[in-house]
């Protein structure tokens, strides 16, 4: 018989017991997980590789109009509706990642790998906005902060990485204060805190370029067949809206690794800093003890 792989959330790990744990975690519940991810976010990634595709190729126009892509590219491409609704639907893409990915551990930690995946989506609705707006002011603070120098902007995206992830884990924390909570707890562990987000970072960019290969590859063929001849880009973009939209679903495939990574290293500084299992143990013991005493005393009585 085939004993069930199970997986213990609220231990203190070092960054490689993080990553082995998301490998594990990720192999454990990956049909529930993709699922919803594909389902619920996936839609929101396809749109935003539309809106993408389009802003590039307009963009592509102008270059074959004006015979140059001297500053053309970024001037067009901020002011362009399409660049703005690109960022829109990716925002709400990313987050629903953050929020359904974050859920489906929350439900573990609760339930164990047999919890119920119409709790992780009664949970998405009720999360969403918080994490959205998570998002945003994170966005804003981190920009501000890049804006006045460098360096702070660095260190506030560091300790600020947790944001969203506490906002899902911990419902009772409100967004405010999800930001203090987010640099107490990376507060003495910045430096692990980086090392893991650009480990992280080098597993998923590694395979989402897989994912972006074909689109690449066609960006660089239209490109160049447009500043050569000056048109010719309208034939390819029903086939590039195509491949950015498998890109992008890449992405929201690889965003898993990224959450669930995020949230074990939460459960692990919480455990490191808050001793939380412990205090929970010990709280059980308390219950326990109590309840024992109740019924000693009741069969006393019937006694």
């Amino acid at each position: 018989m085939n004993k069930k792989v199970t997986l213990n959330l609220q231990e203190n790990r070092d960054i490689g017991q993080i990553l082995n744990a998301t490998f594990v975690f990720i192999g454990i519940t990956f049909k529930k997980v993709l699922r919803d991810v594909l389902l619920i976010a996936g839609p929101f990634y396809i749109l935003s590789a539309v809106f993408t595709s389009l802003t590039t190729f307009n963009t592509l126009r102008m270059i074959g109009t004006f015979g140059s892509s001297s500053n053309v590219f970024s001037q067009f491409q901020f002011f362009s509706p399409a660049y703005w609704l690109y960022l829109l639907f990716l925002l709400i893409g990313w987050s629903l990642s953050v929020t359904i990915v974050g859920n489906h551990v929350l439900q573990y930690k609760l339930n164990g790998p047999d919890y119920d995946v119409h709790e992780v989506r009664k949970s998405i609705r009720g999360d969403i906005m918080r994490v959205i707006l998570g998002n945003f002011l994170n966005f804003l603070v981190i920009i501000a902060a890049c804006i006045l120098f460098l360096i702070p902007g660095i260190y506030l995206a560091v300790a600020n990485s947790l944001l969203t992830t506490i906002i899902v884990l911990d419902k009772k924390t409100t967004t405010i204060d999800a930001f203090g909570e987010s640099r107490r707890l990376i507060r003495d562990n910045w430096w692990a805190a980086l090392g893991l987000g650009i480990i992280v970072g080098i597993i998923t960019s590694a395979v989402q370029f897989v994912f972006k290969v074909p689109s690449t590859i066609l960006t660089t063929v239209i490109t160049f067949n447009t500043i050569r001849h000056g048109d010719g880009a309208d034939s390819y973009q029903m086939l590039f809206i195509a491949l950015n939209a498998i890109a992008f679903l890449g992405v929201a495939l690889v965003s898993t690794v990224s959450v669930v990574a995020s949230s074990i290293y939460y459960y692990s500084l919480k455990e490191k800093k808050d001793h939380t299992a412990l205090m929970q143990n010990i709280e059980n013991i308390g219950v326990q003890t109590a309840k024992s005493e109740t019924e000693t005393q009741k069969d006393e009585g019937d006694y």
